[in-house]
């Protein structure tokens, strides 16, 4: 949850030629229980139009090379019908 984060993925996925159709963060529930690892970690939800996954796999090796997320994305593939 800092400032510029969104903006440097999205730049990661655009240098892979991926549209992104949305961008949703959300503040964490604060519900939870607190971790001190997860202090400034909030979800975040991209959604992308039509590319390739080695795309998306490639965008997404750059932004952890980058250090802007704590641990592994999760890649859910949504297929629309032609």
């Amino acid at each position: 949850d800092r400032p510029g984060t969104a903006a440097a993925i999205a730049t990661r996925m655009a240098e892979q030629q991926i549209s992104l159709e949305s961008i949703l963060q959300k503040k964490p529930r604060a519900k939870a229980p607190a971790v001190a690892s997860d202090k400034n970690t909030v979800p975040l939800v991209l959604i992308t139009h039509a590319t390739s996954e080695s795309a998306v796999r490639r965008a997404l090796m750059a932004v952890l090379a980058d250090g802007h997320i704590q641990g592994a994305p999760q890649v859910i593939r949504i297929e629309k019908e032609k």
